[in-house]
């Protein structure tokens, strides 16, 4: 995926692409005349694809050294089902535009206005929950207020060409320290995290930065919905809804409540992670005991109990109307926080979930929802398959578990869709991989009343691309978030231009 970034952010030629991580190197290192490319006399070093090596759902299938084969998928260790290594035997091929054809990225305007009348004419849209439409899409004032193939553009609306393009619904992000980090190396732009073990009290979207330099990195690939996570301690806060435009947190903010963020204990010892789960326990026990004084006392018109925030805090978590999400990996963490939930009675949402596979049939029996990611990561167990964080998706899939996907990370919220991606590759059917970073993470998060799919009365979130969100080598050409506009640039995309223009320009 990474030598496919080129031909998304450089415009560049997919073979010269490939040739970054072939014959290019090979140069570097001053062994051209031994490796790089397939030719007479030199040595045996292959890797041999399933599809185009730069295709987001290619995996490889055999490596060879010196013409040994020190790699064969047919014989290595997997996690994928048997039904999953025959779908993925040989992915859809793809189709890249030359670089002149390829659109100039100015095909929105820039407004600083949530209000306005746009209608995109000409192009594919894909609502996710209905079938792929030819036709036009109407925005006005921040809401999609028709679509499909009888649409007729308002006489006020400002008509977008989008030929030969494709509008998707704007991806989501289920989980991000966007907006609460920087620069992993500075200290002081790091704030996703507190000293405090127990603090449910805090909410991540209190201290979003509007000004983070990586929201519009994120927006420029397709990102148009977060949901943005504290982390550190037993109980870190409570993750925040967040849209990728706006002047100020309150502004960015859709939901600052939307669920409890809980790591579960993950030290080797039983004794010393029944001791941890136990503090969370009784902080539950607290928390109930306080609501049941706090209703008493106003039914009698008597004072309460002294405030406590974080008590006050957990009373929508113990009364089940949001959910308690989980961040657990392993097995056994896993089947821990379903018992825990199921004794105190919680609302649960796993997340991260590497090895939610080994217990789907259990999560699926509970109706457990899974927030998977990162999906590119190494296995949890170093005598698990090298694919099992790859095929997990899948696996759910396949055992009827609602999931979604998330990047888990600031920097790489852009690379949500490709997480999506490489799901693909090892067992995960294209069409869900889509809904796990647009409808179906709205599911999980329950706002897909709002968002998350192209249809009439949901908020205009949208992405223009001129291909599929999973594939790297397409080009994002515009956002919408809330019906207002946006390019797709970002403080890269002006130092890309500058530099650019320094060496068009060198000699001159």
């Amino acid at each position: 995926q990474e030598a496919a970034k080129p031909v998304r952010y450089g415009n560049m030629a997919p073979d010269r692409a490939l040739a970054t991580i072939t014959l290019n190197s090979a140069r570097e290192l001053g062994l051209d005349k031994r490796m790089g490319s397939i030719e007479v006399g030199k040595d045996a070093d292959l890797a041999i694809f399933n599809a185009h090596p730069l295709n987001s759902f290619a995996r490889c299938e055999m490596t060879l050294i010196d013409g040994e084969v020190y790699f064969s998928r047919r014989t290595h260790p997997t996690a994928m089902s048997d039904s999953a290594r025959q779908r993925t035997v040989s992915p859809k091929p793809v189709t890249w535009p030359a670089p002149a054809d390829r659109r100039p990225t100015t095909l929105l305007p820039e407004s600083d206005s949530q209000k306005g009348c746009y209608a995109l004419v000409g192009g594919t849209l894909h609502p996710v929950s209905g079938p792929v439409i030819n036709g036009t899409l109407v925005i006005r004032d921040g809401k999609i207020t028709a679509i499909g193939t009888n649409a007729v553009p308002p006489a006020d609306a400002r008509q977008v060409n989008i030929a030969g393009l494709h509008v998707y619904p704007g991806l989501i992000d289920a989980g991000t320290t966007l907006g609460l980090a920087e620069i992993k190396k500075v200290r002081e732009t790091l704030d996703f995290g507190e000293g405090g073990d127990l603090q449910p009290d805090l909410r991540a979207g209190v201290a979003i930065n509007p000004d983070s330099e990586l929201f519009p990195v994120a927006r420029a690939g397709g990102i148009t919905t977060a949901l943005v996570h504290p982390s550190g301690g037993l109980i870190a806060g409570q993750a925040s809804l967040v849209q990728l435009a706006g002047w100020t947190a309150p502004e960015m903010v859709v939901e600052y409540e939307l669920g409890l963020r809980v790591h579960w204990p993950t030290d080797s010892s039983d004794t010393k992670r029944r001791q941890r789960a136990d503090e969370f326990r009784r902080l539950i026990a607290q928390a109930r005991q306080y609501h049941k004084l706090l209703k008493a006392a106003r039914a009698a018109k008597q004072p309460g109990p002294i405030g406590d925030p974080r008590l006050d805090a957990l009373g929508p978590y113990i009364n089940r109307k949001r959910p308690v999400l989980v961040e657990a990996h392993s097995r056994r963490a896993i089947v821990e926080a379903i018992q825990f939930a199921k004794t105190e009675k919680l609302k649960l949402i796993i997340t991260g979930g590497t090895n939610a596979w080994k217990v789907a049939d259990l999560l699926k029996a509970r109706d457990i929802a899974v927030i998977v990611g990162p999906v590119m990561r190494a296995p949890v167990k170093t005598w698990d398959p090298s694919d099992a964080p790859y095929a997990n998706p899948g696996r759910l899939h396949e055992a009827g578990v609602r999931f979604c996907i998330r990047s888990d990370n600031a920097a790489n919220s852009r690379n949500a869709p490709f997480e999506a991606a490489m799901a693909v590759a090892f067992g995960l059917p294209e069409s869900e991989a889509l809904r796990s970073v647009t409808l179906g993470a709205a599911e999980v998060l329950g706002i897909d009343k709002q968002v998350g799919s192209l249809e009439v009365g949901k908020v205009a979130n949208i992405v223009i691309l001129d291909g599929s969100p999973l594939q790297v080598t397409s080009q994002v050409k515009g956002v919408f978030v809330s019906g207002r506009p946006f390019r797709p640039e970002s403080r890269q995309t002006r130092f890309y231009e500058r530099y650019r223009r320094r060496l068009h320009t060198r000699g001159e």
